[in-house]
């Protein structure tokens, strides 16, 4: 168990996350990344184009999806900051974001384990 916690109080996300060096931004960024991803087809855009650059024309083609649906997510990943597209009109995934996602569920796993100890396990 680690030093700074007492199972008899009362830990809050962001409290860990300042015990964890994680900034009051960055915990911003990944909830907004978050709520960015609750749609399958953003998500699934924004996994294609954090592997190499692409076009609306391969998205679609590789997703199966009408390219106006795809530039609609495309649309909604820029204004988020999530991607940024290119002069030549490609698309990639911008890494900040996903970096402070990754902090986030550092900070949510940490404050899940050190609350329910063992109990925490993957079923």
């Amino acid at each position: 168990m680690l030093k700074w916690f007492r199972p008899d109080s009362e830990h809050t996300l962001d409290g860990v996350a300042d015990l964890l060096a994680v900034s009051g931004k960055e915990m911003a960024e990944a909830r907004r990344l978050l709520g960015v991803l609750g749609d399958p087809l953003r998500r699934v855009v924004l996994e294609r184009v954090a592997g190499r650059s692409r076009d609306t024309g391969c998205l679609a083609a590789e997703t199966g999806t009408r390219p106006g649906d795809i530039a609609h997510r495309l649309r909604v990943l820029i204004r988020a900051g999530v991607v940024v597209r290119t002069r030549d009109h490609f698309y990639l995934a911008r890494p900040y974001p996903a970096a402070c996602l990754r902090k986030y569920l550092d900070v949510l796993l940490t404050l899940a384990a050190h609350t329910h100890g063992a109990d925490a396990g993957g079923d």
